[in-house]
């Protein structure tokens, strides 16, 4: 069998981790101003506020990511399912 160069992630947990990164984005784009972002990506900002938290991206997550420079940050249920694929 070849041996990956990288470790390839469940399908379903790539699309979260996708979702996630495409929402920071629109933040950071926006200036973290969720309405501006959800106009940007055309939908409503109360449907921006549910999808952010059906992501798991709270406030707190969306500051760090912000004050980290756009680096990824993981939420606390990407981290649980990392530890249970792990284990």
């Amino acid at each position: 069998m070849r041996s990956l160069k990288r470790p390839i992630v469940p399908y379903h947990q790539a699309l979260e981790m996708w979702k996630r990164k495409y929402f920071l984005d629109a933040l950071d784009e926006a200036g973290g101003h969720q309405g501006l972002a959800a106009d940007l990506l055309g939908i409503h900002r109360n449907t921006m506020n549910r999808l952010l938290q059906e992501a798991g991206l709270t406030r707190q997550i969306i500051r760090q990511y912000r004050i980290a420079g756009n680096k990824p940050i993981t939420t606390q249920r990407e981290n649980h399912a990392n530890r249970e694929s792990h284990a």
